[in-house]
């Protein structure tokens, strides 16, 4: 086990009803695909407790576009609290959309199908072409698409949505996820940002040390939150409507694709990567739970939360630059082998 628990309860493998030995089998066999940090950042948690942890998960470091999904947190609150309406247009909260951007809505951003692009965003950065500006409040001429009717993973619309939720809270982001979240939580967690203005902007996508810095069991507390359906040791912290929201499906299957590596049409919710059938028919983990959803960062970040299974479990890490992706198909083996080490026994698998 880790040096730190930070605050999970922690029980042996067999106490929470799983084999040890298959448990560690598992894990061993994660490790070997992992890349070089393997599972030094990994933990798994069934039912709130905490039944295996790396001897580093307790160790802060950036979590990329794990980004994204606090601040999707951040704009449950404003939903729950009836100051974001998610069908209404943004640029009634930033003018400056229009009129190329008017028709996209807080909805559209979060799903990632808002068609926005910012100056900025044509010149690649080593590589990176998915939305890169570093002038994402500048809106392009042109959209990418219209709203509603392509998918298109880009990074400047989460950082120009964090600009108008900062507008519309009154408030800097990382001030109220900290009040209402962190805080309840006990998760620590800092959140790099910028001056626009005279106005103090979180990141919403994770780059340009706009990021998230937290840890493997920190992180987790954010899983299990929305497992709970918002509620934290009796207190409710996020509506169960948005927590539900926020992880089904906002992206449609029957959508186009906009030129990216990053294919979320029928798997993504807002902000967070559900477990849906793509455009081909299949799930995106194959075998594991329709339900399943998952916050995902560059560098082989990744959290998941199997509800029906009672799992969290989570990975960090910095070496896909040395050793490659961590592959939907590896985790999702990594998946269905800590349910089965739990002998089924809250179920899991399904048809992919």
């Amino acid at each position: 086990m880790s040096a730190s628990a930070r605050g999970w309860p922690v029980v042996p493998p067999d106490a929470a009803g799983f084999d040890p030995a298959a448990l560690a089998a598992a894990i061993d066999r994660f490790a070997d695909k992992a890349g070089r940090d393997g599972v030094q950042r990994l933990a798994v948690l069934h039912e709130g407790r905490l039944i295996h942890a790396g001897p580093q998960a307790h160790l802060p470091q950036g979590v990329w576009s794990i980004t994204k999904t606090v601040l999707t947190t951040t704009m449950g609150l404003l939903v729950d609290d009836g100051v974001v309406a998610l069908d209404a247009p943004v640029a009634r909260v930033l003018p400056e959309l229009a009129p190329a951007f008017v028709g996209a809505t807080f909805r559209h951003f979060g799903a990632m199908i808002s068609g926005y692009r910012a100056s900025g965003d044509e010149l690649a950065i080593k590589g990176y072409e998915h939305g890169p500006s570093r002038t994402f409040f500048l809106p392009a001429a042109a959209p990418q698409s219209a709203p509603g009717s392509t998918f298109s993973y880009w990074d400047s619309a989460p950082n120009l949505l964090a600009l108008a939720l900062t507008r519309m809270a009154g408030e800097s982001l990382d001030a109220l996820f900290g009040r209402r979240i962190a805080r309840p939580l006990g998760m620590n967690l800092e959140w790099g940002r910028w001056l626009i203005g005279d106005l103090r902007v979180n990141g919403g996508a994770g780059n340009h040390f706009g990021m998230v810095q937290t840890s493997c069991l920190d992180i987790c507390k954010l899983g299990e939150l929305y497992r709970l359906g918002g509620v934290w040791a009796g207190e409710r912290l996020l509506s169960r409507d948005w927590c539900t929201l926020a992880t089904s499906v906002q992206a449609r299957a029957d959508l186009a694709l906009h030129g990216t590596l990053f294919d979320g049409r029928g798997r993504y919710g807002l902000f967070w990567w559900v477990n849906g059938i793509g455009p081909a028919g299949d799930r995106k983990w194959k075998g594991v739970e329709p339900g399943a959803f998952s916050a995902s960062g560059y560098n082989n970040n990744d959290l998941f939360v199997l509800p029906q299974a009672g799992i969290v479990a989570c990975r960090l890490g910095t070496d896909q630059d040395f050793d490659g992706a961590v592959t939907d198909e590896i985790y999702a083996e990594l998946l269905r082998d800590i349910v089965a080490a739990g002998n089924g026994s809250r179920g899991g698998t399904a048809d992919g």
